[in-house]
């Protein structure tokens, strides 16, 4: 059921969810684990056995679902887009000179394009030496770790430096057939790019949310409010996973409550309800507003 970027644990088949996760589709991996196998010690090995258990049942049940999963993450790997992960590489530009030197999408997406670039001029340069033949182990034991587990930048970036490293030594001079393979390497580049241009707008993150979060508790008001609503409104691109949206509506509740505008809080707050029914901070909100009245 992944979609193989984000990362959350999807709820058991059959059960409701607990109140407080009525607004969650991400339900945390150690709290799942821990209803199923309550009682028992919930030692780190326990939770992981209990999920390891459930993986490999999911993949007998339905061997060609997982195996179109993995295809799909294997070529989430080579896209040259940057896909957020618990941060945003593209939103960090604004405030980065590194970030906006190094970190393009449109329509070349660097830095991960020059892997794109190099791997298949170094394919047809020939066999790898020993020392190249072990960085291609370390390098492909980190792709498959990243691929097993969920593709985002935090987790593809540690093999990149080990990627261009190996391509480089395996390249020995630049003769036709490396610059062609390049060549259909950079054409690789361009369609992955275009093919997957909006994915940074499908991923699991909502930086301003935590931007927001971060000015309100410095006190700028005004930068708050302003994120809030940004989150708002990334928050509302995914309704499979939560992005923050309901917390924005609350938050901006929060804001204008301590404004001395109750009306608008009031406002937030029953619109945070109405999203999330039974949205407990919103509702104790509420519930301070009518103990004033």
């Amino acid at each position: 059921r992944a979609d193989g970027f984000t990362a959350f644990a999807p709820s058991m088949p059959g059960r409701g969810s607990a109140p407080e996760d009525a607004a969650l589709p991400y339900v945390d991996n150690v709290h799942m684990a821990s209803r199923e196998i309550a009682g028992q010690a919930l030692s780190e090995s326990a939770v992981s056995a209990w999920w390891l258990g459930r993986t490999i049942a999911d993949i007998a049940a339905d061997p060609l679902r997982w195996l179109s999963l993995v295809a799909r993450k294997s070529l989430l790997y080579i896209v040259p887009i940057e896909i957020p992960g618990n941060y945003d590489p593209y939103y960090y530009r604004s405030i980065s000179p590194v970030l906006t030197a190094l970190v393009h999408r449109s329509p070349v997406a660097l830095p991960f394009s020059l892997v794109l670039v190099l791997l298949p001029a170094a394919l047809v340069s020939g066999l790898p030496t020993r020392r190249d033949r072990l960085l291609l182990v370390w390098t492909l034991l980190l792709a498959l770790g990243t691929i097993a587990f969920f593709v985002t930048s935090r987790l593809r970036l540690p093999a990149v430096p080990f990627m261009l490293l190996l391509s480089g030594s395996i390249i020995r001079g630049w003769r036709v057939r490396q610059a062609l393979a390049a060549g259909c390497g950079a054409l690789l580049a361009l369609a992955l790019t275009a093919g997957f241009r909006g994915l940074p707008e499908r991923s699991g993150v909502n930086m301003p949310f935590y931007d927001g979060l971060a000015a309100a508790s410095e006190g700028s008001i005004p930068e708050a409010r302003a994120l809030f609503l940004e989150a708002l409104e990334r928050g509302s691109t995914r309704q499979d996973v939560n992005l923050n949206r309901v917390e924005a509506m609350y938050n901006l509740g929060v804001l204008a409550a301590r404004e001395g505008d109750l009306g608008t809080a009031r406002q937030w707050w029953l619109s945070a309800i109405e999203a999330c029914p039974g949205y407990e901070p919103a509702l104790d909100g509420l519930g301070r507003l009518d103990s004033l009245d």
